[in-house]
């Protein structure tokens, strides 16, 4: 999935740029920005890091890698995301992911060299 179909699927979405010496950043808001993007400092960092929060509206209590509660919380399955983002960086030699699942402090260092 795409960083902007994650957006679009957010209530809130916030992106980080690390490149060419800069961070950059910018927030969104159920899919409209914020702000224009605003250089937050200096970076010796190269990446992008996206933080989101799901539209529990959007999401159904049905299937997918995502799915309500009984207490209409969203519920995803780490297995799900963690095999499918290894899919989709197989053929990047040299990516380095990070994925925190923040809600157990659960974290996964993936890196394909």
């Amino acid at each position: 999935m795409g960083a902007s179909v994650v957006n679009a699927l957010s209530i809130y979405c916030k992106v980080e740029v690390h490149r060419d010496g800069g961070a950059y950043l910018q927030e969104y808001s159920k899919g409209k920005r914020k702000a224009v993007v605003k250089k937050i400092g200096k970076s010796k960092l190269h990446g992008t890091i996206v933080t989101f929060e799901p539209d529990q509206e959007i999401f159904s209590a049905k299937g997918g890698s995502a799915s309500g509660g009984k207490d209409d919380s969203i519920k995803f399955d780490w297995n799900t995301i963690v095999n499918h983002i290894r899919q989709q960086a197989y053929l990047v030699k040299g990516l380095k992911i990070l994925i925190i699942d923040a809600r157990d402090a659960k974290e996964l260092q993936d890196k394909k060299g």
